[in-house]
């Protein structure tokens, strides 16, 4: 029998151990860490805990596993009933959560809020007290967080998630990124309309008789509050932005905003004084407040903001007027990539056009996406002109041949005039064979009606017509096109064969018109 125990007790000693019982303890943090960064699931870190006792015990004892706080909101899931005692322990409504905050030791936290929405009926699983709870969980934690993401159904709802964080520094803090599902609906109201108040949270300490009124003020109290903030998305949530500045901004996107609690080009150019030599993108979405504008009156030059980094500008307006005022008021010498979409396609969009060969680089860009931009049609000019001449050119054609001087890159063209289209074929020069933007990467169109895509196969035949010498074509080639039009042209696109225009060229054909 002891024969038998010691023969056992041989084989378990020889019996080799397993890889993963090998690997040293910090091997095997990397490898938990980086599963924990790449899953979507929040459950990861507790349900791979329990594989071995070797990693069980590092994710007890390690802070380092314990710093993504993620919460996730389902109407299908009941949270649990807050009690409205004082003493309530927070603890019982959000174990988890608690339990995060208290073995992640002095970690940086990356918060996450997201809300799950179940496509049907929209029901809010959490109520206010829920909310509250959460935030008073998030206030003690403050000073460590890293990254606050946070997505509800509807702004009050992130009203109530911020409420304990008022007034609290945050010294970690490099991203705060805020939305409101239903944001989109604010771009039509005039207020927010609710008595809460805008949310508070990026508000820099003031005294409660006077508001700082300069953008020094809140520099002053924003390297206290949030001296690490960076990049700072916000749609469709009510802030006071007047108390907001900050020194270091590497991004800036504010979004869906009604039309009375938009930050008027001043106010922008106070948030952004602070952050001018380090601000890298700006995208300002139903985001440029004209209550306080004259209808003719357009920034003085002379007093132009200079934001020497910028590199992408996405415009998105109601009215031509806010990008107009934007352009005006802030001058981009490093800009490469462009973004403007109007919200009505049937509103001239001139204005836009034409600020932007005013006060732009046009050669300078890589990028540009134009959206529903309209334009009065015109012809061709009766006869060639360059130099000063030029002037008298219409506007498309003057913007495709700066367009062409240049080395833009890619061209998105989403339910635009099909004067864009039709110059393009248009000489880039008196004289001169080649087409505007022959030397393009990439182009992509997309239109909405049959009409519209009637007029993109007018283009698409003419530049093969254009480009064939002695039945071959010769002309110049891009790398991507992609052709998104009505079913009405099938037939003809399909007659075309393989697509001589570029190297990978496709169309597609759709019944629906959607606005990114």
């Amino acid at each position: 029998m002891s024969s038998d125990k010691g023969m056992s007790s041989s084989l378990d000693q020889q019996k080799p151990k397993a890889p993963i019982d090998v690997l040293p303890d910090d091997i095997l943090l990397e490898i938990f860490s980086l599963g924990a960064r790449s899953t979507s699931n929040t459950s990861f870190s507790f349900r791979v805990s329990t594989i071995c006792q070797s990693w069980r015990s590092l994710a007890i004892n390690d802070p380092r596993l314990w710093t993504a706080l993620s919460v996730i909101i389902t109407a299908d899931v009941a949270p649990p009933p807050i009690p409205t005692g004082q003493s309530f322990d927070r603890s019982l409504a959000f174990p988890r959560e608690v339990l995060i905050s208290e073995r992640s030791g002095d970690q940086d936290i990356d918060f996450s809020l997201e809300y799950e929405s179940s496509g049907d009926d929209e029901t809010e699983g959490f109520m206010e007290p829920h909310y509250l709870v959460l935030s008073q969980c998030l206030a003690d934690i403050a000073h460590r967080i890293r990254s606050f993401r946070a997505t509800t159904f509807d702004w009050p709802e992130m009203y109530h998630l911020c409420a304990w964080l008022k007034g609290i520094e945050m010294p970690r803090l490099e991203v705060c990124h805020l939305v409101a599902m239903c944001s989109e609906i604010r771009v039509y109201m005039p207020t927010y309309e609710d008595v809460l108040g805008p949310v508070h949270l990026l508000e820099y300490a003031q005294d409660d008789e006077t508001l700082p009124v300069t953008s020094q003020d809140l520099l002053q109290r924003g390297t206290l509050q949030y001296p690490a903030l960076k990049y700072v998305p916000c749609a469709g949530i009510p802030m006071d932005w007047g108390l907001f500045c900050t020194l270091n901004l590497r991004a800036l996107c504010i979004q869906d905003q009604p039309a009375m609690e938009r930050p008027g080009t001043e106010l922008l150019r106070g948030i952004l004084s602070n952050s001018k030599d380090t601000l890298e993108v700006l995208e300002l979405a139903y985001a440029v407040g004209l209550y306080d504008e004259e209808p003719g009156d357009s920034p003085i030059s002379e007093s132009r903001l200079t934001l020497p980094h910028v590199k992408q500008l996405k415009l998105t307006y109601y009215h031509p007027r806010e990008a107009q005022h934007v352009l005006g008021a802030f001058d981009f010498p490093a800009l490469c990539s462009v973004t403007m979409k109007s919200h009505d396609e049937d509103k001239d969009s001139s204005i836009v056009l034409a600020e932007l060969l005013q006060y732009v680089d046009v050669e300078q860009l890589l990028d540009v996406v134009l959206t529903g931009i309209s334009l009065p049609q015109e012809d061709f000019p009766e006869q060639e002109v360059n130099g000063a001449e030029e002037e008298s050119l219409p506007l498309v054609l003057r913007f495709l041949r700066w367009l062409t001087h240049g080395n833009l890159h890619k061209l998105v063209l989403e339910y635009c005039c099909g004067d864009f289209l039709k110059f393009m074929n248009y000489r880039h020069e008196s004289g001169g064979r080649e087409v505007n933007l022959a030397r393009l990467y990439a182009l992509i169109v997309k239109v909405g009606t049959e009409d519209a895509s009637v007029g993109v196969m007018s283009f698409v035949r003419d530049r093969l017509a254009l480009g064939t010498v002695d039945g071959v074509y010769v002309g110049p080639v891009l790398e991507r096109m992609i052709i998104i039009v009505k079913p009405n042209v099938q037939e003809e696109a399909d007659s075309l064969g393989d697509l001589k225009l570029a190297k990978d060229g496709v169309f597609l054909f759709c019944n629906v018109t959607l606005m990114n």
